[in-house]
């Protein structure tokens, strides 16, 4: 069961807690056993955790900014994850093998193939289809890259944060929320690193809410123009990106007022900058940018 201290394993017939894996917040975060037993993975939030069971370690944690898992995570042999039916990633290596452009509306494993359900839309019907991971061109390309050091970033490294926000009472809170994150993924800040760990703040999209008391629900409420602020995170090392993190920090939809504020207050209140919006984990391996789009793509449709 995923949670926010990890992914905890529990006895299916007593219901007792037999043990905790991982660590970090991993509760919105999709599971797969592998076939074995003994591999987790978990993904979410742009992370990609894979655990070994039989001792709790975490063996495999990198960034994968193109998937959350929300359509379902399955391990390909030992070495492969198909996650949300359209990424293939190889878990050794760090990296997204292959990139499936799919219309499906569902996936299934069964008798060792990899079935793919596409809508038909002429024919108002559906198709059904294997899929075969991981496919020939995949593993060659991995083949051909033998040992090559594919790592940018690795436990262990210095890092410089340059925090770029006007506010200096913001700027110093959101530069030790950064610097904690950095000592969290095993790195240690250092202003003389190359690499280089920036923050910038920048306004969004403008757009209109409205408020109503509960009281006064079939009332006309009030309405404001709200600006959301935009949060970036961004991890450079010689002038070139090697990962980015961006948040939006929108209007809530329900406003919870203290006594004696107007609803314009609570709406500046809320929508004030927290240094609070810069945390969150950071990623301890990085694979160089030629290494982090696919090494291949495949388009399949209904005709083929």
């Amino acid at each position: 069961m995923p949670s926010v201290d990890g992914v905890k394993i529990f006895a299916a017939r007593s219901g007792d807690q037999l043990a905790t894996v991982g660590s970090g917040n991993m509760r919105n975060a999709r599971l797969a056993f592998s076939s074995a037993g003994d591999q987790l993975a978990a993904v979410s939030s742009g992370f990609i955790d894979v655990i070994d069971v039989t001792t709790g370690l975490m063996t495999r944690s990198f960034p994968c900014t193109k998937t959350n898992g929300l359509f379902g995570v399955t391990w390909i042999g030992q070495d492969f994850l198909f996650v949300d039916n359209s990424l293939l990633i190889h878990v050794p290596l760090r990296i997204v093998a292959w990139e499936y452009k799919i219309a499906s509306l569902s996936s299934a494993s069964g008798a060792g193939t990899r079935w793919i359900v596409m809508s038909n839309g002429q024919r108002n019907s559906n198709v059904l289809t294997p899929l075969q991971l991981p496919p020939p061109g995949a593993v060659e390309a991995i083949e051909a890259m033998g040992k090559s050091d594919m790592l940018a970033v690795r436990p262990g490294e210095d890092v410089s944060v340059q925090v770029d926000i006007n506010d200096g009472l913001l700027a110093k809170a959101v530069a030790e929320a950064i610097e904690e994150a950095v000592t969290e993924a095993g790195m240690t800040v250092s202003q003389e690193a190359s690499l280089v760990l920036h923050a910038t703040m920048k306004h969004g999209e403008t757009e209109e809410i409205n408020y109503r008391r509960f009281h006064d629900l079939l009332g006309k409420g009030e309405t404001f123009e709200v600006t959301k602020r935009i949060y970036e995170l961004q991890l450079r090392k010689k002038g070139v990106t090697l990962w980015k993190r961006e948040s939006v920090q929108s209007p809530p939809h329900h406003l919870q007022m203290k006594k004696g504020e107007t609803i314009r207050d609570a709406v500046a209140r809320v929508m004030l900058p927290q240094a609070e919006n810069f945390r969150g984990r950071l990623p301890a391996y990085i694979v160089r940018p030629e290494f982090q789009g696919p090494l291949g793509t495949s388009i399949i449709s209904p005709a083929g």
